[in-house]
């Protein structure tokens, strides 16, 4: 389910509810437990799982982070938003980029770009992978 989860994170409600029932029912195999009686919510939080959702959303962030930091393309693919005001926003802004398709809009690259800039900018000055990470994870929960 979650090979190459960062760039396809589907949009549409119909695709979600159908990747969570897949998760809902691999909780049930994992307990061996089919009874209609047993919560699936209360599986998931025994087995700790996260809504596949947040882990996509954490996989996009995790790999945008990778390719601003880590990447020798990075002044190629991302450039300086207009104007950054220190108050809210982080010295690592991105430009938005615009587009008139609501397909593209909804793709890797635009959408990672709203959820990066509007991260803290203790978290999104960390270089470092893994501390990346550990700061994400906090954050959202």
């Amino acid at each position: 389910i979650e090979y190459a989860s960062a760039i396809w994170d589907p949009q549409q409600t119909y695709v979600i509810n159908n990747i969570e029932s897949l998760q809902n029912r691999a909780v049930r195999f994992i307990f061996s437990d089919y009874s209609r009686f047993t919560s699936v919510t209360a599986l998931k939080q025994r087995a700790e799982l996260e809504p596949l959702s947040c882990r996509r959303h954490f996989a996009r962030l995790t790999l945008f982070h990778k390719l601003y930091h880590h990447s020798i393309l990075r002044d190629d693919f991302f450039l300086p938003p207009p104007a950054v005001f220190p108050r809210r926003d982080h010295v690592n802004k991105v430009k938005l980029i615009t587009s008139h398709s609501s397909l593209y809009s909804k793709s890797f690259i635009p959408r990672t770009i709203i959820d990066w800039n509007n991260l803290p900018s203790h978290i999104a000055t960390e270089s470092n992978l893994q501390s990346f990470q550990d700061l994400l994870k906090q954050n959202v929960n």
